[in-house]
């Protein structure tokens, strides 16, 4: 949560820092690069989605106006691909590849969690 922070109403927000991300590579395609073969093959699939979805292209935040003003969702809106808005409920939209095969799946909350790609 954010530093500070003593609103336990407040949605909370986890990054990991670098130090504890998988060894990135900008693409797919980039994965034939590595030599050892079978760290290639756990990459490879590490980065493989089942519905064939290549990377994240945004979230959107749907928090409740009472929430809108914390520094919790202020920090969710200054990152990269993160759009928030208002709303009823508590909702995260997961986009996937710009959400271009048109399909959605929603995991029933709360909060309710779409992920469309």
């Amino acid at each position: 949560m954010a530093v500070g922070n003593t609103d336990v109403a407040a949605p909370m927000l986890y990054a990991s820092g670098p130090e504890r991300a998988h060894p990135k590579r900008g693409s797919i395609d980039e994965v034939d690069s590595i030599q050892d073969p079978a760290l290639r093959e756990t990459v490879r699939r590490y980065l493989t989605h089942p519905s064939d979805a290549q990377q994240v292209s945004r979230f959107v935040l749907s928090v409740h106006p009472d929430a809108a003003s914390t520094s919790n969702v202020s920090l969710a809106a200054s990152l990269d691909l993160v759009e928030v808005v208002e709303g009823p409920t508590s909702h995260l939209l997961i986009e996937l590849d710009g959400g271009t095969s048109g399909r959605t799946h929603t995991c029933e909350g709360p909060p309710d969690v779409t992920v469309r790609w």
